[in-house]
């Protein structure tokens, strides 16, 4: 199975002026892959798709055999995706965002408490 399928998709934001236009592609477990191009080319329309946020006009998107748009919960169980527009939860303080050292836990934390609601401080940081 493949971890990530895109068939034939088919995306813009005025009509008639698609920006993605049959676009087709596959990525396998395993497979490490780049996503190039210039500004306006659809790399972020394109993650905006397999996140669910968008839904393609035509075409179809499965990552993990599952629709993004329809088992939206099932998919970011086991994607992280931070886009260029994200807001940052209200417990990141600015000291978590500029001491790399610490994100490590920190990401590690947000994460369990995405999955299991989890109130507590992440583990070794102060605001």
């Amino acid at each position: 199975m493949n971890v990530v399928d895109f068939q034939e998709i088919h995306h813009g934001y005025q009509r008639g002026l698609d920006v993605l236009k049959g676009v087709s592609f596959s990525i396998g477990a395993g497979e490490v892959v780049g996503l190039l191009g210039q500004n306006g080319a659809g790399k972020t329309t394109l993650m905006h798709l397999a996140m669910g946020m968008l839904e393609p006009l035509q075409g179809s998107v499965r990552l993990f055999g599952l629709d993004p748009r329809r088992q939206s919960l099932e998919v970011k169980r086991r994607i992280g995706f931070v886009s260029e527009d994200q807001l940052l939860p209200p417990f990141l303080r600015r000291a978590h965002r500029v001491h790399g050292g610490d994100f490590a836990r920190f990401a590690e934390t947000a994460y369990r408490r995405s999955l299991f609601g989890d109130p507590g401080r992440p583990s070794g940081l102060s605001p």
